[in-house]
């Protein structure tokens, strides 16, 4: 038995029994008024404190001894009485604290101009983090980030501008989020600070390991920046390795790789080429900023009123109790039965449906094209399997993987049937 409340996403709860021996999927109840416009919700304070926004620091990548500028907005109908930056030089925790003003002295550009200012003492190379917080005349307050002590803006000082027309990617974190989690296969996201080039600063991003239990779960980075701060055009991105779960020697297989596939027509994924780094330190030579196969990927190649349902091959990872160790199956195309039936619970997660219709249970088009295969009658065993899938594009994935080997592609493991 479960208690349970939906929030977001697909309404759509799944129990499971682990080696895929039994699941159920249990539909949740959505209420159909999701909001209350126009009326006084839970969220509602008599007096808010004042809005913190547009948040920023310069320069963004400091040299060692520069002083650094932290600049806001700040909103209140009644009169804001109190704004202060509060920094710490991590790992300490004693705060230091400057007062932010528009009155164009120490270190402000231009009085009255709505950006509030205040200056950080240039030091060697460091990583410093910082909050803001505001009061106004009837006492009410406000911080940013919202989540401090959990979530703080971030400045270091001394990382490397490499030369050359690759960008460079700095990720900045407290030692204690770095250290948050014990285990790469933990997707538990931490916060951050992102730097893109030389002027790009994204502040409350959230980042984590990202990599196949084959490697521990690492190799990569995802990052997700704030929705309001996308980064060309997304809010996720993928800073990942040029290998296999490590670098490749030459680093050129994966864009060797997705440029055959486009001649070829079978999709894969866009990459480029980036210097990458965390808190200072080069997280590999060289890494490609991925494409991610997500919902906008998926949408492009495979829009929604297309004829037929969109799978996505996977890997079925089940580990033993003390999480070390674990039992991988692969999606195939065999015949698993439960009770002279195929059995839904071993096909469900090697071949994850894109969530278009309740139940999401429906994978008939699987078992329609598992048994055409499986078919052991001559007569009309072709027709039976073109009928179900789309043998030419089939074809054309297998040539490309025999001709790169495979282990080399970043593909979208995804067809429809």
């Amino acid at each position: 038995r479960a208690s349970v409340r939906w929030i977001a996403g697909w309404p759509e709860l799944l129990f499971r029994l682990r080696g895929g021996y039994a699941d159920y999927g249990a539909p949740l109840s959505v209420p159909r008024n999701l909001g209350s416009p126009g009326r006084a919700n839970s969220r509602r304070v008599l007096n808010a404190g004042p809005a913190l926004y547009e948040i920023s620091h310069s320069p963004a990548l400091p040299r060692a001894g520069e002083p650094v500028r932290v600049v806001t907005r700040v909103s209140d109908p009644d009169v804001v009485t109190s704004l202060v930056l509060r920094f710490r030089t991590d790992p300490e925790t004693a705060l230091s604290e400057v007062p932010m003003r528009d009155d164009g002295l120490e270190g402000d550009v231009l009085a009255g101009d709505g950006l509030f200012t205040a200056t950080i003492p240039g030091r060697a190379a460091s990583l410093v983090a910082f909050h803001i917080a505001a009061a106004d005349g009837s006492g009410a307050t406000s911080l940013w980030p919202r989540g401090f002590p959990i979530e703080e803006g971030m400045i270091r000082w001394g990382d490397l501008a490499p030369l050359g027309t690759f960008p460079h990617v700095h990720l900045w974190c407290t030692t204690k989020n770095r250290n948050a989690v014990g285990n790469a296969l933990n997707n538990a996201y931490r916060r951050g600070t992102l730097v893109y080039g030389n002027t790009r600063v994204i502040h409350n991003v959230y980042f984590r390991d990202k990599g196949s239990p084959y490697h521990s779960g690492a190799g990569d980075i995802l990052v997700r920046t704030p929705d309001d701060e996308k980064l060309h055009g997304v809010s996720e991105r993928l800073f990942s390795k040029t290998g296999n779960g490590g670098v490749e020697e030459t680093g050129l297989r994966g864009r060797v790789s997705a440029w055959i596939a486009s001649q070829m027509g079978v999709p894969s994924l866009s990459g480029k080429y980036q210097f990458f780094y965390i808190n200072g330190a080069s997280f590999a030579n060289i890494v490609e900023d991925q494409e991610e196969p997500d919902h906008r990927y998926a949408e492009h190649h495979q829009p929604d009123n297309v004829p037929g349902d969109l799978y996505k091959t996977s890997i079925q990872f089940d580990y033993n109790d003390g999480n070390l160790q674990f039992n991988a199956t692969q999606a195939t195309m065999e015949r698993f039965l439960s009770e002279g039936r195929l059995k839904l619970a071993r096909y469900r997660w090697n071949w994850e449906r894109r969530a278009q219709q309740m139940p999401e249970s429906n994978y008939q088009t699987i078992f329609d094209l598992v048994e055409a295969i499986n078919s052991t009658a001559d007569a009309g065993y072709v027709d039976r399997v073109l009928r179900h899938a789309d043998i030419a594009e089939w074809l054309d994935v297998f040539a490309f993987h025999r001709v790169t080997d495979r282990k080399s592609t970043r593909l979208n493991s995804s067809h429809r049937t």
